[in-house]
């Protein structure tokens, strides 16, 4: 199963686990190694992985945003976040990109 970035309704998300053999999902999580994470799990059970932002670019916002988190204003832990998610459709570019702290990006999510 690949979800790759569509958008879709709650029911069709639903419907997409409900096709997902539990079997298998169990195994894939009692073979998951701490380091890999809940994002490796994902790729395994979905074909989905979360496409790597470039170090240029990361810095160009980082840079434009004067290091600085636009939510909280915080200069520590920085990332790189888009605006408009890439589950959602949310392209690479500066004008859907913004400078975040983990902690503000954590509570903010794909939203």
């Amino acid at each position: 199963m690949n979800m790759g970035n569509e958008d879709l309704t709650f029911s069709e998300w639903i419907q997409k686990l409900a096709d997902v053999d539990s079997d298998e999902v169990q195994r894939l999580y009692d073979t998951e190694r701490p380091t890999e994470g809940k994002s490796s799990l994902l790729k395994k059970i979905f074909g989905y992985k979360k496409a790597s932002i470039p170090d240029d670019f990361r810095w160009a916002v980082f840079e434009r945003d004067n290091f600085t988190c636009k939510h909280c204003g915080s200069r520590r832990n920085l990332t790189v976040d888009h605006i408009r998610p890439e589950s959602k459709g949310g392209a690479l570019t500066m004008d859907n990109a913004q400078t975040l702290c983990k902690s503000c990006n954590s509570r903010k999510g794909a939203r």
